[in-house]
């Protein structure tokens, strides 16, 4: 009821209900028909205005619970961005420190490098050395800019080298006579005389040629009839280092030479020959030379003997390639021991890399050393000067031509 609107309490007991509005008496319409009609009308409007905010509560609540959805999943992924970022972070502080440790350990090894070609392709000698200014007072920056360069090669003022003394080179002398038309005089005719004295000069040349060696052996004819005796005798012949082999020891001396004193491969003496006019075979020289290995047993053998009995040696190794195929062998990678001792050298390779020291039968082999040179200590005075090198399950011979 509104501040404007009187009811009379007492009026309704008439059955209809009265109201006063502004001293108006107004009847009470709600029981009619007209009434009724309107109030059912305006109820289902407002159910259906009530059904249609419903729906529209019920979709602005899914919606909120979609954005809070989504509200949580990117909150999840910022967090997940987030441990990534510190991750990456922590990832490319470490790379930069990587990357500064790699560059200083380029700059320590190209040091390395340029020390280490300097050492193999600088200069070695000693009298004069540019780079060695340790003995200069003066710095190079602060010397007089109109002084010449010093040049290569002889200094003015220094003792030379001197010549070298070839006098133990066999000498063929060779007369070298005036032409026919300077021994006469070109004005009267008359014949020059020839002088005693001679006008000397020596030049040191090499002749290097192949010849063949024909041997002719004589054959003597008895000019008796004794008994038991041979009626015809032939001179010997002369020894070969092969028997049957058309090579003399000269040509096999001179390839053991090239291979194994100045390192040459066959290939290139081989080619160096044939300069020569002796064109050899390779598959030849490969078979003399394994026929030759075995008359160098028992040097070597004296050579083991020898450095056994040593009281101090020296032992070192290195890597040694042998392309060879044998029983239990893998690879071609072996190592090649060395024995020092002030009197004999011993070589003698492995298929493994152990290291060496004295037991009561000579050397024998351990299964490792800390380092890669080795120094064997006296040896005991039960140990026996004839022991050979290594044990009896690594008895390799070293094979001077293998």
């Amino acid at each position: 009821m509104s501040s404007g609107e009187l009811v009379l309490p007492g009026l309704s007991l008439f059955g209809y209900g009265t109201q006063i509005m502004n001293g108006v008496l107004i009847p009470d319409v709600s029981t009619s028909p007209a009434f009724t009609e309107l109030a059912g009308w305006a109820a289902d409007g407002l159910r259906r205005r009530l059904a249609v905010l419903e729906q529209t509560i019920g979709g602005l609540r899914d919606e909120v619970a979609e954005l809070r959805q989504e509200n949580a999943e990117l909150r999840r992924e910022n967090a997940e961005l987030k441990q990534e970022a510190g991750y990456w972070k922590a990832m490319h502080a470490r790379a930069v420190e990587r990357e500064a440790k790699l560059a200083e350990e380029l700059e320590t090894a190209r040091g390395e490098i340029r020390k280490l070609q300097d050492r193999l392709f600088g200069r070695k000698s000693e009298r004069d050395s540019r780079r060695d200014r340790s003995n200069q007072l003066q710095d190079p920056q602060e010397r007089d800019a109109g002084t010449p360069p010093r040049r290569r090669g002889q200094q003015p003022g220094r003792r030379g080298p001197g010549r070298r003394d070839y006098s133990h080179l066999p000498a063929v002398e060779e007369c070298v006579e005036l032409s026919e038309d300077q021994q006469c005089c070109p004005t009267c005719g008359r014949p020059r005389r020839p002088r005693a004295d001679t006008e000397d000069s020596e030049q040191i040349e090499i002749e290097v040629r192949a010849h063949r060696r024909v041997i002719r052996r004589r054959r003597n004819e008895a000019t008796c009839d004794c008994p038991a005796q041979p009626h015809t005798l032939t001179a010997p012949a002369p020894p070969k280092l092969i028997p049957k082999s058309r090579f003399g020891i000269s040509v096999w001396g001179h390839l053991l030479l090239e291979k194994f004193y100045l390192h040459r491969p066959l290939e290139r003496t081989v080619a160096a020959l044939e300069l020569h006019g002796l064109p050899l075979s390779p598959g030849t020289l490969t078979g003399g030379l394994q026929r030759i290995e075995p008359m160098f047993e028992s040097v070597y053998q004296a050579l083991v003997a020898r450095q056994v009995a040593s009281d101090f040696s020296q032992a070192d190794e290195t890597r040694w390639m042998v392309f060879v195929k044998r029983e239990g062998k893998q690879g071609y990678r072996w190592w090649l021991w060395v024995f020092l001792s002030g009197e004999a050298v011993v070589f003698r390779p492995a298929r493994s890399r152990p290291s060496l020291n004295w037991s009561d039968a000579g050397w024998a082999w351990l299964p490792a050393f800390p380092t890669r040179r080795a120094a064997l200590r006296r040896r005991p005075p039960s140990a026996s000067p004839a022991v050979a090198v290594g044990s009896a399950n690594h008895r390799l011979r070293c094979r001077l031509f293998h």
